[in-house]
């Protein structure tokens, strides 16, 4: 039961992670699209 948390948490940060990265990537995208 103590290993279930930390698998949430670290599933929860993962995709924080990721999402962020994929938005800074299509905001550079666009940035570089746009100038």
């Amino acid at each position: 039961m103590h290993i279930f948390p930390l698998f949430v948490a670290s599933h929860v940060f993962m995709n924080t992670i990721c999402l962020h990265v994929l938005f800074s990537a299509d905001w550079n995208a666009r940035r570089g699209f746009l100038f």
